[in-house]
């Protein structure tokens, strides 16, 4: 489904030759609609991503419970003190399964990867969108060097927070700049 693009009011480049500015109004329409697509496939991975981290968490948390309830049945039916041991040992690990993982930090990581592909439409979205109304010959160096500057800016700030959440160390020295 393609939604029309209203025609938009922009400052045009400084340029005579009218092909050029419609090579560049193409450029722009081609650039607005890259980025509804790319907001629509996020958005699309984001959800599949979370059905599928949510049906991992459904099936894990019924495989623990499941074990948990065969070794506690097992652990009553026994029929020496080492086959009692062994089903206590079973439940203990099913228990503390259960407690690490949904208890201590219950689908932390699809809350935070959810905010941070949003967070990466929103900026790689905002560079695009900039770059369109770069319209000055002679500052266009200049200002593609400061929106690019932002959008790594950005991304790094990004990448920090996320090796932050996720306890991986990451050498921003070695980032680009």
């Amino acid at each position: 489904m393609s939604l029309p693009i209203p025609e938009a009011k922009l400052p045009m480049p400084r340029i005579a030759d009218q092909s050029t500015v419609a090579d560049l109004q193409g450029f722009s329409k081609d650039v607005l609609l890259q980025n509804m697509q790319n907001v629509r496939s996020s958005s699309a991975y984001l959800r599949r991503s979370f059905l599928t981290l949510y049906t991992m968490y459904v099936a894990l948390f019924c495989l623990g419970l499941v074990t948990a309830v065969v070794a506690i049945v097992r652990g009553f039916v026994a029929q020496s003190v080492p086959e009692a041991v062994g089903a206590v040992a079973i439940a203990g690990l099913s228990a503390s399964s259960f407690f690490a993982l949904f208890l201590t930090q219950p689908l932390e990581s699809l809350e935070r990867n959810t905010i941070y592909s949003a967070w990466l439409t929103a900026v790689t979205n905002t560079y695009w969108t900039q770059l369109m109304y770069l319209d000055d010959p002679h500052t266009v160096a200049r200002d593609l060097t400061r929106t690019t500057d932002e959008l790594l800016g950005s991304l790094s700030l990004l990448a920090d927070h996320h090796s932050k959440a996720t306890g991986k160390a990451v050498d921003s020295a070695a980032a680009p700049k």
